[in-house]
Parts: structure tokens; sequence; C-alpha cells
């Protein structure tokens, strides 16, 4: 699975070569285990902005692990999408590569977080980032994200040639202003990330990779 992620990400914008993994992984610090080892990736889009993502919660799972259901590993992949120009040597202690961290955590051990963000869903959850930009934090260095916004630049689906279908899913840092009106119901939540997708620019709604005499292209 990974082949067609990293050319999903390539269509974005300019993938680092190397991906980023933690020197410890979630058995050795007693946290919900990924398909495989963790990983994350950077992309930088034009010098102007970046992407830092998850990278393996797709990776396919044993079919004795409770958590497989025939999906590509958990079926989502978490992405956040900053101003901040970020290069390989400097986001390994940046407030975003910790986010994707936390939420790879929370995807692999929270089923009902897993249920809702493949069936599409629009939530918000909280972690504990103390590196967040202080305007988004609320008491005690916690951030409210938004799962499930719509991005200009990243597809909302990826289906490979197999057929096998995950959803990228957008992590957005919410003010605490932005917070309670997400916290008041679905309706309020899918209309903020309306909103939020248009500042972004509109939203893509799915790259399809297929292979046709050895290339992928767009289908």
């Amino acid at each position: 699975m990974d082949e067609w992620r990293t050319w999903c990400w390539r269509q974005v914008g300019d993938l680092a070569a190397e991906r980023i993994s933690p020197l410890l992984g979630p058995a050795y610090l007693d946290q919900p285990r990924w398909p495989r080892r963790p990983a994350f990736r950077l992309i930088d889009l034009a010098g102007e902005a970046s992407v830092v993502a998850t990278d393996g919660l797709t990776d396919a799972l044993p079919s004795d692990d409770p958590r497989w259901d025939r999906r590509p590993g958990f079926g989502v992949e978490c992405f956040v999408r900053s101003n901040e120009q970020l290069t390989p040597g400097d986001v390994g202690s940046s407030w975003q590569l910790a986010l994707m961290i936390e939420l790879g955590q929370r995807v692999a051990g929270d089923d009902d977080v897993r249920r809702r963000l493949v069936g599409d869903d629009v939530i918000v959850v909280t972690v504990d980032l103390p590196a967040a930009p202080e305007t988004h934090r609320v008491r005690g260095g916690r951030l409210p994200v938004l799962l499930g916004a719509e991005d200009s630049l990243v597809p909302g689906k990826l289906r490979t040639a197999r057929g096998d279908q995950v959803r990228l899913v957008s992590a957005v840092p919410l003010d605490p202003v932005q917070a309670e009106a997400a916290g008041r119901n679905l309706r309020a939540r899918r209309r903020l990330a309306t909103q939020l997708g248009k500042r972004r620019g509109g939203a893509i709604a799915m790259f399809a990779a297929v292979e046709e005499r050895g290339h992928n292209r767009l289908d």
C-alpha cells in the first residue's frame, strides 16, 4: 500500500525522500499498535507551505488482529497542512509532527474515532499538545482539532488499482471560538468544515490511482 501513498503525495508537492520514524515503536511505549511500525511523511508545497502526514495506518493488518475488517489497515491516513515551511531538519521538533503522532495513536487505539472517520464523519478531538500555537491552545495546553474538513490540495479519498479505498483525513487546529461552535452538533461541525474548506480554496474529492503500462496516472 505504501507505493500508492507515495504516488498520492507526489501529486500534491515535493515529497521528502526519507520517512520519519520514531526511535521506539508503540510496543515499547505501551501505545496502540499500528499495522506496522509508525512512520510519517513531509511534503513541501512550492516552498510556501508544508504537509505532514501519517504513513502506515493503511498498511495491511494481520487477519487475526481484532481490528481487522477487510479494509486496508485502519482505512484512513491523517495529514495537517500549515503555512510554515518545514524542512527534514526541523520537522522532528515541530508541532505538526507531534500532532500526527497523537492522531495516529488515536486512530489506532480508539474504535469509535476509527469508525466515524472511515464513515466520512467530521469530528473534533482534543489532544495534549503543549507545542501547539498559543492562539489555538485551550486550558492545560490542549489543542482542539477538526478532523475531516475539505482541502484544496489533498484529495478526500485515495483509490488504488486493486479497488481499495482509503480516506485522507485533514486535521485543522481550532481556536477556542471555533472549538465551541464545533462542539454543538454534527451540523455545526459540517458547517465549520465547509467554511474552512472554502478558506483553503475548495476541495478535490478523490485521486484514483490506476496502473497502466507500468505507470500511475489520474483516472
